[in-house]
């Protein structure tokens, strides 16, 4: 039985809790400290591919223990195209209201079909891509710290991903209204998540760090001449 699979398709999320030891995760973390990936800024923290930067990352995002479970969910060709550090401080305390996370990063912008709401960030074409592509995207968040409500872990509506992308107010109102999950997970625990769950991050109320680790995979690639910004 594929529960990873299973649980991506039904819920649209999966938990797998204590996946990494204590002594990998400080490990990590010290990976991640000695290349000055933990000095947060959230402008550019989602530009910054640790993968490229820091040979650990790239080993981790590589690593069969990783791999075999993202290819239960995206299939033997899904590939990394990213890796980022998440984190909510005092000085960088933000928080996103309820969304979708529909926009992708690619290399060259080429006017195609169903690709739509073209931006500019941080010099990297971005668009709103069609629910195929994103339905081939996974969102793998590694917890380098504890993160609970009260230092902003995320809210989802599990399920809502069967919605597909959600075009007005009032059908998100409507998804919201039902049952909403915390996603509360402990150091070294992993949490599997699909761009068209519909998902919250609040605030943090408390001085405790939320480090998440994201790695972004793959499991297309484009069409028309458009590549994956990796």
């Amino acid at each position: 039985m594929n529960y990873i699979n299973d649980s991506m398709q039904k819920e649209g999320y999966v938990i797998l809790r204590h996946f990494f030891t204590d002594k990998y995760m400080d490990e990590l973390i010290e990976q991640l400290d000695r290349h000055d990936a933990l000095l947060y800024d959230r402008k550019v923290a989602a530009d910054f591919n640790l993968m490229k930067s820091i040979p650990f990352i790239n080993n981790l995002v590589h690593s069969k223990q990783l791999t075999s479970l993202v290819e239960q969910v995206l299939g033997d060709r899904s590939f990394p195209i990213n890796a980022f550090v998440l984190d909510k401080t005092k000085d960088s305390n933000w928080g996103l209201d309820w969304h979708q996370d529909l926009k992708i990063a690619v290399k060259s912008k080429i006017e195609t079909v169903n690709f739509s709401h073209w931006t500019m960030e941080s010099g990297i074409p971005h668009a709103i891509a069609p629910k195929e592509v994103l339905e081939k995207k996974l969102a793998v968040r590694i917890h380098l710290d504890p993160c609970f409500a009260d230092n902003g872990a995320i809210l989802i509506a599990s399920k809502s991903h069967k919605n597909g992308i959600i075009q007005t107010k009032t059908a998100l109102e409507k998804i919201i209204s039902n049952e909403i999950i915390c996603c509360e997970v402990e150091k070294g625990g992993i949490m599997f998540m699909t761009p068209l769950l519909l998902h919250k991050s609040p605030y943090s109320t408390s001085d405790q760090k939320r480090r998440i680790l994201q790695i972004d995979y793959v499991g297309t690639n484009l069409h028309n001449g458009l590549e994956w910004y990796n």
